[in-house]
């Protein structure tokens, strides 16, 4: 059988699958399994989409690189008689948003693909699979996960008791930075710079990474809810309500231009609003400069408001076909960073982003998964938070342009830093 896109693009051993139908799990018995595994000090990943739920842990094969794009993803042996379906991740792909290092992401590389030695996914109807990933696949930890899905699925131990929360920069330190901002454009220096912050929160116990997980995919269904827990390094979790590139098999491009906020309720200010309008249309029209050479085909519908619970943002969808040689991984790190998360001109807009107090780490960043035949998906990691032990980090960022107001830029940051902050609240637990 000829190998596929995937298994083309790596020198990689393709690893054994063996799956199995996973009837009638639970995506709460799921995410309590999740916990488990976390706790045994393992890997672990989820990704929750509609009415989806894939968690998985272990490692079957790692890679890591400099920079997206020169990641080499294992690939799947197709010689299985009984392969799993497409469209389940074969490895979870991840990218730090610039080559800046420092607290807190000590030990987080800048990219790297992860193949889970088992992964278990559960749809909103129909039958789930179990997948058990490695040289010679892993029938025995297979096994073991499915008599665990069979018991009575524990609680999470956790009781909101408030949080120590503590800015990482001043709110005049902050304002200042736009301030800055304001005068490279005033200057034409460059026409957005989005600008980040940050917020630490500290708890008498240990953050539960999963139940940080359940709350965020509560309160932000219409979201893509993530987790990326690695020992040592702690657990990036969030819910966005950004794809960056969603690819199928057949090299069909899906993405959009997601820039401009709002509040519930001012949809029609939003689409009249030139300050918002402006800074849509820089991140649209980056957007379709960065595709065009890699596509056969663009298509670009009208722009329209998109509503999340406590927020509202303007949206324009774009649909492609690729070039029969290019892959996610290539248009994830030609579109990244956006626009809509470093500003443009791309170049200049990121020197101003230098004086941040934080790294930006894996925030802001492409993460998401790639299946056995190239098809995949990359969201841009926003409302998000890293968690470490008892202490966890949250990072929000707002859009300059021409027309922002210091004032009003801050308080964006903590609208969208509430998100995060609600779910922290009610997830610290005691390990077991």
């Amino acid at each position: 059988m000829a190998k596929t896109i995937l298994q083309r693009a790596t020198n990689q051993v393709p690893l054994r699958r063996r799956a199995r139908p996973l009837e009638g799990a639970s995506a709460e018995a799921l995410l309590a399994w999740l916990r488990e595994e976390i706790r045994s000090n393992r890997p672990a990943f989820a990704w929750l989409e509609g009415g989806r739920t894939v968690v998985a842990a272990g490692v079957a094969a790692r890679s890591s690189a400099p920079r997206l794009g020169a990641l080499r993803p294992p690939s799947s042996s197709d010689s299985e008689q009984a392969p799993p379906p497409p469209g389940l991740p074969l490895a979870f792909v991840g990218a730090s948003f610039d080559e800046r290092r420092g607290a807190p992401w000590e030990g987080w590389p800048p990219a790297e693909a992860v193949a889970p030695a088992l992964l278990l996914c559960a749809p909103e109807d129909g039958a789930g699979w179990a997948v058990a990933q490695g040289p010679g696949g892993d029938p025995g930890r297979l096994a073991a996960a499915l008599a665990a899905l069979s018991l009575p699925t524990p609680g999470p131990n956790a009781a909101p008791r408030g949080l120590a929360a503590a800015p990482l920069e001043a709110r005049a330190d902050f304002e200042a930075r736009v301030a800055e901002a304001l005068e490279a454009i005033a200057a034409d220096d460059c026409e957005k710079v989005v600008l980040a912050r940050a917020r630490r929160y500290s708890a008498a116990a240990a953050f539960d990474p999963v139940t940080v997980l359940s709350r965020l995919r509560a309160a932000q269904p219409d979201a893509i809810c993530f987790l990326w827990a690695w020992p040592g390094r702690g657990a990036f979790v969030g819910a966005t309500p950004e794809t960056l590139a969603r690819v199928d098999a057949d090299g069909v491009l899906r993405t959009h231009a997601l820039a401009g906020t709002a509040r519930p309720g001012e949809e029609a200010s939003l689409l009249r609003s030139a300050k918002d309008l402006r800074e849509h249309r820089l991140t649209l029209e980056a957007i379709v400069e960065s595709l065009a050479p890699l596509c056969r085909e663009l298509r670009v519908a009208p722009p329209r408001a998109r509503r999340l619970p406590g927020l509202v943002h303007l949206e324009t969808p774009l649909r492609a076909r690729l070039r029969p040689d290019v892959g996610l991984l290539e248009v994830g790190e030609r579109l990244h960073p956006t626009p809509a998360v470093g500003g443009r001109p791309r170049e200049r807009a990121l020197s101003l982003l230098a004086s941040e107090p934080l790294a930006r780490g894996r925030y802001a960043a492409p993460l998401g998964w790639i299946g056995a035949g190239g098809e995949g998906a990359l969201a841009v990691a926003l409302r998000c938070a890293l968690v470490r032990g008892r202490k966890a980090y949250a990072f929000a960022g707002a859009g300059v342009v021409a027309g922002s107001r210091p004032e009003a830029e801050w308080d964006e940051t903590e609208l969208k830093l509430e998100t995060v902050a609600a779910a922290l609240a009610e997830s610290e637990a005691s390990r077991p």
